[in-house]
C-alpha cells in the first residue's frame, strides 16, 4: 500500500477552512479515498502490485482521478 504525505495535512486543512455546507458541484469535498492501485495518480506511485512496475511514476493523473480531486475529495494512498 502506498500512502501520500501530504493528504491527511490537506484534509485537515481543508476541514479549517470551509464552513459552509458543500455545493452539488463539490459533493465529494472532504470525502477520503484509497484507490486500487493499477490507477494513475501523479503523486503516487502505480505498481498495478507488480514487482516490475516498482518505480512506476505516471506523469499526470487518470481521468477518474482528476474527476474526484476537482469534486474535493482527498486520495490518501493506493492499494490493491
Amino acid at each position: 500500500m502506498h500512502l501520500s504525505d501530504h493528504a491527511l495535512r490537506a484534509r485537515a486543512a481543508s476541514a479549517t477552512t470551509s464552513t459552509t455546507p458543500a455545493t452539488t458541484r463539490e459533493a465529494a469535498v472532504r470525502i477520503p479515498v484509497i484507490l486500487k492501485d493499477n490507477i494513475a495518480t501523479s503523486d503516487l506511485p502505480t505498481t498495478a502490485g507488480s514487482v516490475a512496475l516498482g518505480g512506476s511514476q505516471p506523469r499526470k493523473d487518470a481521468f477518474i482521478v482528476r474527476k474526484l480531486r476537482r469534486a474535493g475529495a482527498i486520495v490518501l494512498g493506493k492499494g490493491r
